[in-house]
């Protein structure tokens, strides 16, 4: 990954982290937590291990799909 890439995936990260998750708060607009815990239930060791597969795929999927754009646009 080059430098400004990685720089740029900080920003958005740290964008997320301070201004979209409180946007999102203030609209009433529900977090991955909240909708997961809505999805599933109480928390169990079976709920948390498809939590954490589904949120790997989801992750790596965003990850998968930008380097593949990031190869073309190169």
């Amino acid at each position: 990954m080059e430098k400004k890439s990685f720089i740029v995936l900080l920003l958005g990260f740290f964008a997320w982290i301070f201004f979209v998750s409180g946007a999102f708060n203030w609209l009433a607009i529900p977090s991955f937590d909240r909708l997961l815990t809505t999805i599933f239930g109480k928390s169990n060791f079976l709920n948390n291990l498809l939590i954490i597969l589904i949120s790997s795929v989801i992750v790596y999927s965003i990850v998968w799909i930008a380097m593949k754009r990031n190869k073309h646009i190169a």
